[in-house]
């Protein structure tokens, strides 16, 4: 289907917004240039309100819990999805803490 990516070894690889929100503000911190912060800022609101929206399930903890997922092209979820997808990758949640770390300072 047109807008579906078929390929097992990147159909689920979502984290990439999170790479380009945190290298924007890499730039603001080397930077402190405060209008390019501002123009980057919905791009950035968005990635994180994509992750808020696409994976609502939390664990017993309240934790959101990232299923299904894809640790790059190692570990990676074949179609259809089923259980033998990852679980909280480790990519994915060490970029959206870093994101996320960044934006509250």
């Amino acid at each position: 289907p047109l807008g579906v990516e078929l390929n097992n070894y990147i159909h689920i690889d979502y984290h990439g917004g999170l790479g380009v929100s945190n290298m924007m503000l890499t730039h603001y911190f080397y930077s402190l240039d405060e209008g390019t912060l501002v123009m980057n800022l919905p791009f950035i609101k968005d990635t994180i309100t994509f992750f808020k929206h696409h994976y609502p399930k939390r664990d017993k903890n309240g934790k959101i819990l990232f299923f299904p997922t894809q640790s790059l092209e190692t570990y990676w979820c074949p179609l259809p999805v089923g259980k033998e997808c990852v679980t909280n990758d480790m990519p994915q949640i060490s970029r959206l803490y870093a994101v996320l770390d960044r934006l509250l300072l």
